[in-house]
């Protein structure tokens, strides 16, 4: 898919005009980091075309696609890209609450990142930002929990497989995490529990970090926030 974007729509001889244009290749697979070829723009616009969250910029995040690609970035900087967790839009039943954004869930045949769907055109960059940097930690804290020996589901013992063993520094992060998961309450049993275990505390840190990540880079994310932002 070719993506064209340009800051002057109406006025196309405005020499404040930016441009820019790229072929994405690979974008409906989810599970997968896109390619980016074909890269032209303005020279009046200084890209960094090596920026790692450059696909999900130019797809936008109120789409699976984008977000997807989001959340890609996070759980390749974790190792669990090969566990084939699915990222994307999907209605969560029941949403009991507005301040769930978003789940890590985990099947009886794998996991997926869902963000809520009912939100979607309500949640703000930032907040799907931090979105996908909270539920990919999720994701990275229960592939330690499998690799401790925990094989309740697939993803466990997924992870245990492809991941490995874990180091003397991982398996106390990891009976950590396990106490934790043992012990988690959902949201909508009790907000405050939920708020206060600690694999909520270290997404939340998880989160924050995410979105200093993504608007780092100034030029990238003032230009494509203009086609983005709500």
């Amino acid at each position: 898919y070719t993506f064209t974007m340009f800051t002057d729509p109406n006025d196309k001889h405005k020499m404040s005009k930016k441009s820019f244009s790229a072929v994405l290749e690979g974008i409906f697979e989810r599970r997968k980091k896109v390619k980016i070829t074909q890269v032209s723009k303005s020279d009046n616009l200084d890209i960094n075309i090596n920026d790692e969250f450059l696909p999900a910029r130019i797809l936008g995040l109120h789409n699976s696609n984008g977000v997807a690609q989001l959340t890609n970035v996070f759980l390749d900087r974790k190792g669990l890209l090969g566990l084939n967790i699915d990222p994307r839009w999907w209605a969560i039943v029941p949403v009991q609450d507005d301040r769930i954004l978003g789940q890590f869930v985990i099947s009886d045949t794998g996991a997926r990142i869902v963000f809520n769907e009912d939100l979607q055109r309500k949640m703000s960059m930032l907040e799907i930002i931090s979105t996908a940097g909270h539920e990919a930690d999720h994701a990275f804290r229960h592939a330690l929990v499998g690799r401790l020996g925990e094989d309740r589901a697939a993803y466990y013992k997924q992870a245990r497989k492809i991941l490995g063993e874990l180091s003397p520094d991982e398996k106390q992060e990891a009976v950590r995490c396990k106490d934790a998961n043992d012990n988690y309450v959902p949201a909508e049993e009790d907000f405050v529990l939920y708020f206060d275990n600690y694999l909520e505390g270290v997404a939340r840190d998880a989160g924050e970090k995410a979105v200093e990540e993504y608007t780092r880079d100034r030029t990238n994310y003032d230009f494509f926030s203009l086609f983005d932002d709500m």
